[in-house]
């Protein structure tokens, strides 16, 4: 028998693969009388085993020409199965030293513990990271790098690692030589700047006698650029020193009230400018612990924001109120044009604008909300927003009263969160998960976010299709200012692979959900405390 694999066209015009088989027939004094030959359409293996060898092409040439280091490690001893050259390149090994060792042997001995957590975390959600940690080189030097990776199981069914392995070295040198500039520049630019403003205003308030018209207007104009001027070098100091802990917080028994209303009183001409005004509500006596100064820093930032981006005659509403768990939260509520979508992600950034194009509407530095996201996590509290394009954002924060924040459980057990507008779903989940947590629901987008500012939660079960919007929204803007706190998705709705990795876990509802969940909340949660 011979076997040809040959590419032959269909009746239809169309190029197929073929394996054809011949025998040769012979009769029964064994001469050969005909060949019978037996064709069979194999387009669909070949299409198949061709997309393979395609798909191994390219991932070989990803592998070896990445200039990040990657690596393929044994889940239960570490060793090395595979490495690229980039990662050989910056331990200094050659590959097949590296081959020899484990990963354990390249990490030192203090990074161990946390090295546990991230086998829990793939022992869990079967991925590790991002994580930072240091390894050392053949010639002993240490150097910093960020992990990620995903636990996977080869063709012999062993549990490897995949690991991508960044040398962050170069980018730690050109930070500190960033923040190092920022810091010079910054006190550098402040003495001359101080002069200059005080110098302009003593001129432009007439101490040195009378100015004539047409100059005062190019002279004010000066005058408040330099004022702008030095507002951006405060913030940039202010960051700095937030950055590397360097900025002084005091912390003090504070009358909200009674500060709340001297930052309204010092922001009416501000306002006036943008002719929008500003209105108060919540009018508890209520005492926060909280440092003055900063705590202004940060109401007045948001009320400024706000009446930018609020259109003449809209009212911006400060509010305030106290949860029932010991925290204050603090809002302030716009109608103006929202966040754009695209950009939600980095609100909190450091010079991140909505508009960077040099004709926005609006100056700035960028620089507002990250301080103001530093300021109130340095102060024990915890930031976020909502936001709908055309109709307005709400950018709230809270802090704890004095006496402290009294948790919203009687026991360990866990405090969940439940996006569910199924009640009925809802309420056999909370039964179900009954022993091991407090589960408290919410039907809508709005009420969810409603409790989020309010509630401190140690999980969110998010479903997606929602009466009032897509659960992806909350995810979206929650995850900037709470990255810690993990999402399981529970919904019935396709989820989107963006969302799909990079939440905890993505749950389908079917028969097995409640046991599927409590299998996770056990995996998350069994390195913490709050598990009974």
């Amino acid at each position: 028998n011979n076997l040809l694999e040959k590419r032959c066209l269909h009746q239809d015009g169309s190029s197929i693969w073929t394996e054809i088989s011949v025998a040769p027939v012979r009769d029964s004094a064994g001469v050969l009388q005909h060949f019978v030959a037996q064709v069979q359409d194999v387009t669909k293996e070949r299409n198949a085993h061709l997309a393979l060898q395609d798909s191994e092409t390219r991932f070989r040439g990803l592998f070896e020409l990445s200039p990040i280091g990657i690596c393929l490690n044994d889940f239960e001893t570490g060793s090395f199965l595979a490495v690229n050259e980039a990662l050989a390149t910056a331990t200094g090994y050659a590959r097949e030293d590296l081959l020899r060792l484990s990963y354990w042997e390249l990490t030192p001995k203090e990074y161990q513990p946390q090295e546990q957590l991230q086998l829990e975390s793939l022992k869990s959600i079967g991925r590790y990271g991002p994580y930072f940690k240091e390894y050392i080189r053949k010639d002993g030097i240490r150097y910093p790098v960020r992990l990620h990776g995903m636990l996977m199981r080869d063709h012999g069914g062993r549990q490897v690692i995949w690991s991508l392995i960044e040398d962050i070295t170069e980018s730690q040198r050109i930070e500190r030589m960033k923040t190092e500039f920022v810091s010079t520049v910054s006190h550098e630019l402040r003495t001359p700047l101080t002069s200059i403003s005080g110098a302009l205003s003593l001129i432009v308030g007439g101490v040195l006698g009378e100015v004539p018209a047409e100059m005062k207007e190019m002279l004010e104009i000066a005058a408040s650029s330099s004022q702008r001027l030095g507002s951006l070098v405060d913030d940039l100091l202010d960051l700095n020193k937030l950055l590397y802990a360097k900025l002084q917080i005091h912390l003090e028994n504070i009358d909200l009230f009674t500060l709340l209303e001297e930052i309204v009183a010092g922001m009416a001409g501000y306002a006036d400018l943008y002719e929008v005004g500003i209105s108060r509500t919540g009018d508890q006596k209520v005492e926060i612990v909280a440092d003055p100064s900063r705590f202004s820093q940060v109401v007045t930032n948001l009320l400024s924001n706000a009446c930018k981006h609020s259109m003449p005659g809209q009212v911006v509403e400060l509010r305030h109120e106290a949860s029932a768990n010991g925290f204050v939260v603090v809002s302030v509520i716009d109608q103006g044009t929202g966040i754009p979508n695209e950009f939600r992600s980095r609100v909190f950034h450091r010079f991140a604008q909505a508009d960077s194009s040099d004709s926005r509407a609006e100056g700035g530095t960028g620089l507002g909300l990250a301080i103001c996201k530093e300021l109130v996590e340095s102060m024990n509290g915890v930031i976020g927003y909502e936001s709908e394009v055309g109709k307005g954002s709400h950018f709230w924060f809270r802090v704890p009263q004095v006496g402290g924040p009294r948790l919203l459980r009687s026991g360990p057990e866990l405090h969940i969160l439940h996006v569910e507008d199924d009640r009925d779903f809802s309420h056999v989940l909370s039964t179900q998960l009954e022993k091991r947590a407090t589960v408290v629901n919410a039907s809508t987008l709005s009420e969810a976010n409603s409790l989020l500012r309010q509630g401190v939660f140690d999980l969110v079960l998010l479903d997606l299709g929602l009466p009032d919007g897509h659960g992806e929204n909350l995810w979206e803007t929650l995850h900037v200012t709470q990255p810690e706190l993990p999402f399981i998705i529970v919904s019935g709705h396709e989820v989107p692979n963006v969302l799909a990795c990079r939440v905890a876990a993505v749950v389908e509802k079917n028969g097995s959900t409640q046991k599927r969940i409590l299998q996770l909340i056990t995996s998350i949660f069994s390195q913490t405390e709050n598990v009974p």
